[in-house]
């Protein structure tokens, strides 16, 4: 799969912050940055998903608990995205191979009651698609 430009050069960025990080230059990031962090590697997985005509979104209280969290001020944002990978990614994957989530559904993620939740509703084909 290819990724953008614009995808390519946010990596570089989160990459940036990071290295930021490890030389001690810098604070802690703040919840915004870790924000952006956590847009840009769920943008690389709704590339993953659009195989399976899925559509993925993340709710600000979701992407407020990962940033809590998955991050690390010791060890910056490296342990975000393997906590992306366990908690978002590998429950997403169940659900699909369950069959709880169909293909063509846009599936929103939420914090609710201590933990990310996954709903999923059909997606209309407009007409003339």
């Amino acid at each position: 799969m290819k990724v953008s430009a614009q995808e390519e050069y946010g990596l570089r960025c989160m990459l940036q912050l990071a290295r930021r990080e490890r030389a001690g230059k810098a604070q802690p990031l703040t919840l915004s940055e870790i924000e952006r962090i956590i847009d840009l590697q769920v943008k690389l997985l709704r590339v993953r998903l659009i195989e399976r005509h899925l559509e993925l979104e993340l709710t600000k209280a979701a992407k407020e608990y990962i940033a809590r969290e998955g991050y690390d001020p010791v060890y910056g944002a490296r342990p975000l995205k393997r906590y992306l990978q366990r908690h978002l990614e590998t429950a997403l994957s169940r659900q699909i191979l369950a069959g709880t989530i169909p293909e063509n559904s846009r599936v929103t993620v939420d914090f609710k009651k201590g933990q990310l939740t996954f709903e999923s509703v059909p997606i209309r084909k407009e007409e003339g698609e």
